[in-house]
Order: structure tokens, then sequence, then C-alpha cells
């Protein structure tokens, strides 16, 4: 059985992940949809990651610790299926269910028709890897405290001062600061 990071590097019909395949390498995520610890990934499809108002995918990549806290939100550490769901629901005789994701905070599940995590329809449920489930969403989640406008902001700029040898003994003998 394939894993999560398989998944969303080669699936392509009806629904591929390649945009989101290439955010979660980008922040370094990519090894916990490697790993075999079990999680449960609430996946954004291309179609709906390109649809987005205001922000694009180089907008995203700006903030990489923004993003990398916007991914985690959909991701939740341990493997949940759609029965596991229906099960808690019908437990708790409600039609909504709260999943801690990694970031800390909670996700809010209706389990009405059509289902529906964090506001986004879900379209599809129990894609099986070998480290956990997939839901395919019909757009992305946000976390309470993000916003999509703060990744339109200005990005950290790193800037580094290149040096021949002899300049770069020059400056290292007059010290930091000079």
């Amino acid at each position: 059985m394939e894993r999560i990071i398989d998944i969303l590097e080669e699936r392509s019909y009806p629904y591929t992940f390649h945009d989101l395949d290439a955010l979660v390498r980008a922040v370094g995520l990519e090894y916990l949809l490697q790993e075999d610890t079990q999680i449960t990934l609430f996946a954004p499809h291309d179609q709906a990651l390109n649809e987005l108002k205001d922000v694009n995918e180089f907008d995203l990549l700006k903030h990489l610790s923004k993003l990398k806290y916007l991914l985690d939100y959909h991701i939740v550490p341990e493997r949940i299926s759609l029965a596991d769901l229906r099960r808690e629901a019908e437990q708790s005789h409600s039609t909504t269910i709260q999943l801690q994701t990694r970031t800390g905070r909670l996700l809010t599940i209706d389990m009405r028709n059509p289902m529906r995590v964090g506001g986004v329809p879900v379209l599809e449920a129990d894609l099986f890897a070998s480290n956990g489930i997939i839901y395919t969403l019909d757009g992305l989640l946000m976390p309470p405290d993000l916003d999509l406008k703060e990744f339109l902001q200005p990005g950290v700029e790193h800037y580094a001062t290149i040096y021949n040898p002899d300049e770069l003994m020059r400056h290292e003998a007059q010290g930091p600061g000079a």
C-alpha cells in the first residue's frame, strides 16, 4: 500500500494533489507523510488551491513558517476513518465532532450530508495509505488565528554577502560589526 506522500505525488484521477505536495515539501513536512506514524490528512485538491481568492502558491511560499502552520492545521496526528467519525458522532449523539490538529487547534467535522471539515466540503473520504488516511477537500482549511491576506505581506528577505578570499580574510580580521 502506498504512503500518503506517494498518493500526493502520483495521484491523477479524479483529483490531483501536486500543488499540495510541493507546498508540503517546501516546509519540510514530507518526512511526516513518509513515516509509519499514522495520521489523517485533510487535503485540498489542486483545482481548489488554484481557485483561492487573493493569493496563489507563490504568495504562500513567501512565508514558510505561516505556511507550515497552515499545513499542520490540515493534519490530525492519528488515523481516523469515516467509519470512526460516524461511530464517534453516533456515540456522542451529535452531528459534529472536533479533532485536534498538529497545531493544537480544534477542527470541526460536520457529519451531515454533505460532510464538511472546517466548513469545507469533503469530496472523497477514506483514501487509505499505509501511514494514514486522506480526505479530499474542495478548499483550504484556515486556522482561526491566520488570514490568507497575511501571505500577501512582503516576506522576510535574507541577504548574503559574497567575499573573494582576500576580502574574507580582511573582513574576519576586522571582527564582527566591521
